[in-house]
């Protein structure tokens, strides 16, 4: 099977190797970029459209419902506004619209894209008609806007560096982009250990991996490849609760988080914020 994978990297072009494989998925790592990248996910535009549009609402709305990212959102708003007062925000990937339902409380004037057919009409209800579905390659306004969100949404794309492109045509000059998504470095060691240790059925489960796991290294190069500059990287804060069950109760999950987030921060204040082992990395930069 591993004779039969491309070896060039879909955005630079530079040699990848087989990585590791999971179910029917094969990822390869590039070499040059570190873009870690589901082998074939970029010719199945059609396909993951179409899972976003009719599937993902019914399998993943849990995560955004009873309350489990209110703390989340209201620290990336704190975040946000220490670098931006108000003005114009919007949200890539927006789910049922509870970020920018806080946002919009605090002031901001909100826009949201979501593919999800379910989610962006639950999120119309709740924000009336300041929703656009469908991606943000169809998005044709001029929008203009202070700040642009990708909560979680940036992995799932089937090319994150267009997303990135896209994102800063509808952005004013110095425009702040904020990004959240799954560490892949960390994601992928864990998985690769597991497999080294056969306790890939123990461990998979608390892992995430969508078309693409994201790096610190590739994440600074493709911001800075589309124009962006004073790039802050960090551990993310964790969301609160257990929405999809992976421990006996809440009170548990919460306890591990705050201790995992505890030590990663300590980690990464005394690496002199180079060490970022968070599951979760969060990333703030600006359009030049």
């Amino acid at each position: 099977m591993k004779d039969h994978i491309p070896a060039r990297c879909p955005y630079c072009h530079g040699k990848a190797r087989y990585y590791f494989g999971i179910r029917s998925s094969i990822y390869n790592h590039c070499l040059e970029c570190d873009l870690i990248y589901r082998v074939n996910a970029q010719g199945s535009d059609v396909k993951v459209r179409k899972y976003y549009e009719e599937s993902y609402y019914d399998q993943y709305t849990t995560d955004q419902e009873g309350g489990h990212r209110q703390c989340l959102n209201s620290h990336i708003l704190d975040l946000i506004e220490t670098r931006k007062r108000t003005g114009r925000i919007l949200d890539v990937g927006m789910g049922l619209g509870f970020f920018l339902n806080d946002a919009q409380k605090r002031g901001w004037q909100i826009y949201g894209i979501e593919p999800s057919k379910k989610s962006s009409e639950m999120a119309m209800e709740l924000l009336g008609k300041k929703v656009f579905t469908g991606t943000l390659k169809e998005y044709k306004e001029n929008g203009n806007f202070d700040v642009i969100t990708f909560i979680n949404a940036l992995d799932h794309s089937v090319e994150p560096w267009r997303e990135i492109e896209y994102a800063r045509s509808q952005m004013k000059p110095q425009g702040l982009i904020y990004l959240r998504f799954p560490n892949g470095l960390i994601h992928t060691l864990i998985y690769r250990l597991a497999l080294k240790f056969k306790m890939t059925n123990l461990i998979s489960k608390y892992l995430v991996f969508h078309e693409y796991c994201i790096t610190v290294k590739y994440i600074k190069k493709i911001l800075k490849d589309f124009g962006f500059e004073g790039i802050e990287i960090a551990n993310s804060r964790p969301s609160g609760g257990d929405p999809h069950k992976l421990f006996q109760n809440e009170f548990y999950t919460r306890s591990i988080k705050k201790i995992m987030y505890a030590i990663n921060s300590i980690v990464y204040i005394l690496s002199i914020k180079k060490i970022i082992l968070g599951v979760s990395i969060e990333i703030i930069a600006f359009k030049k």
